[in-house]
């Protein structure tokens, strides 16, 4: 009897995690606002692939750093396809870190509810005005990053919700610091 109630606890939990999976919605970045620039093209390139070795965790996130920059991209940059140089964006940096926090064990730690893990989301980004012979003509560049912690009985779901949330979050703090040295640094292209 013992064996079928644990294998029954086994089965309940295995289809709760499966269900346990948070759906998010796609980032649009609808809000903002386009800049219009006076370049022949706006192309998007990636440093580097993001790590799958710890401390890192992005692959786990519900949205990657790539994908998110590439809508927020496309969504505030647009070449009005005239002249000959070209802006490119450059996804530099796009990390989630995990780490473990300290826990009270025993007794202490069964009655209180403590914050576990802490997340560090990072991203930054670079776009550059490159003449017809390659040559840098204006750079602007913003990196954000933020901590956030998760609680010990946090679910699957709370864990995604989490890191979508980091991340759609330092994208949006990037693009506030980008956009002020954009309109500095760009005023020659932007329309």
């Amino acid at each position: 009897m013992r064996g079928a109630v644990a294998g029954m606890a086994l089965v309940l939990t295995a289809c709760a995690s499966g269900n346990d999976r948070a759906t998010f919605p796609d980032l649009s970045f609808e809000n903002l606002e386009t800049v219009a620039l006076g370049a022949s093209s706006v192309t998007l390139t990636f440093a580097s692939a993001p790590s799958r070795q710890p401390p890192h965790v992005e692959h786990m996130s519900p949205v990657s750093f790539c994908d998110v920059v590439s809508a927020w991209s496309n969504r505030r940059f647009a070449a009005n396809g005239v002249g000959n140089t070209r802006v490119v964006v450059t996804l530099e940096l796009g990390t989630i870190t995990e780490r473990a926090l300290d826990v009270d064990d025993g007794v202490r730690g069964m009655l209180k509810r403590e914050q576990a893990t802490e997340y560090e989301a990072r991203v930054k980004v670079a776009v550059r005005a490159l003449g017809p012979d390659g040559q840098q003509r204006a750079e602007a560049v913003a990196e954000a990053w933020q901590r956030r912690t998760l609680g010990e009985n946090a679910t699957l779901a709370d864990r995604q919700t989490l890191l979508f949330e980091m991340v759609e979050a330092t994208v949006m703090a990037m693009d506030a610091q980008l956009m002020p040295e954009m309109r500095q640094r760009f005023a020659d292209y932007v329309l």
